[in-house]
């Protein structure tokens, strides 16, 4: 079954290629150890002014507290740099920078939930069906939230530019405290 979204069509969904879940469960491994299932961060954009401080994307996974895949597209250079920069320094950390959009997805299947702005990386993870989180500032959540059976889009309230930091954490579809969903195959 296909869950439907409020106007009655449903929702997009894909399926990330046995191989590419594979490959990126094994990278997954290798950088985090065997079996963990982090949370995937994109701190980037297609455009800067639809990125939420990087900083505040740090602070997000220090309260979550449980290991980060940082996730970079070709024009996410600077936000990654400004979020890693602000992680705490115990936190585990895997940098995923230039990969092409299948061997991310399979990156992203391996993960507890996604946590990232109005971008391209969040349809993706929404589509996938991982717990995402898409935080909106200056864009229109009505027209560009990620589609998915677990995505939510976040906004600001009360007249702020973004939403704060505790609004996310709030929000967030994953605590150190909670189980991690299965893995869809």
């Amino acid at each position: 079954d296909v869950p439907d979204d409020p106007d009655g069509l449903p929702l997009p969904t894909l399926e990330c290629p046995p191989d590419s879940r594979s490959s990126g469960r094994d990278w997954l491994d290798r950088r985090l150890g065997p079996g963990i299932r982090p949370l995937a961060i994109h701190p980037g954009s297609g455009g800067t002014r639809k990125c939420w401080p990087a900083h505040q994307f740090a602070k997000v996974a220090a309260a979550i507290g449980i290991p980060v895949v940082l996730v970079e597209g070709p024009a996410d250079a600077d936000a990654c740099r400004r979020c890693a920069a602000a992680l705490p320094a115990s936190l585990p950390v895997a940098h995923a920078g230039g990969f092409t959009v299948s061997a991310l997805a399979g990156v992203l299947t391996g993960c507890r939930a996604y946590i990232g702005n109005d971008s391209g990386v969040s349809h993706l993870a929404a589509a996938l069906g991982l717990p995402t989180l898409a935080i909106f500032g200056p864009t229109d959540p009505v027209v560009w939230t990620p589609l998915g059976p677990q995505a939510t889009a976040l906004s600001p309230r009360g007249g702020a530019a973004w939403p704060t930091v505790g609004d996310v954490v709030t929000a967030a579809h994953c605590r150190r405290d909670e189980p991690a969903p299965e893995a869809r195959s």
